[in-house]
């Protein structure tokens, strides 16, 4: 298979197609058991959802806890060791809808 050169592995960017689809099948209310037993019967030996949990998808965000990073400091350029859970950006503070008075 000839393929072009951009983002990601073909095989990576095949999976990303899938994941994207099986998630949006979710939302739209499909279980996950409900949907690899479609792709099962399909023919595929295992759905994306069962591959997840084989892979330890349960364990990826949990695993960032406690674990560090090499970073560069932003002010100093110096190489630093923060937490991974420091790395997240913080979460929007809220906007105030209360009527004016």
């Amino acid at each position: 298979m000839v393929v072009g050169n951009c983002f990601g592995f073909v095989g990576n960017r095949m999976l990303y197609a899938y994941g994207r689809e099986n998630q949006l099948l979710m939302l739209e209310g499909a279980t996950p058991a409900g949907i690899d037993a479609v792709l099962e019967k399909f023919g595929m030996a295992m759905g994306p959802n069962a591959v997840g949990d084989l892979a330890g998808r349960s364990h990826v965000v949990g695993d960032r806890h406690g674990r560090r990073a090499e970073v560069a400091d932003a002010q100093t350029g110096e190489r630093v060791t923060v937490p991974l859970d420091e790395l997240r950006p913080a979460p929007p503070e809220p906007e105030d809808f209360s009527p004016a008075a």
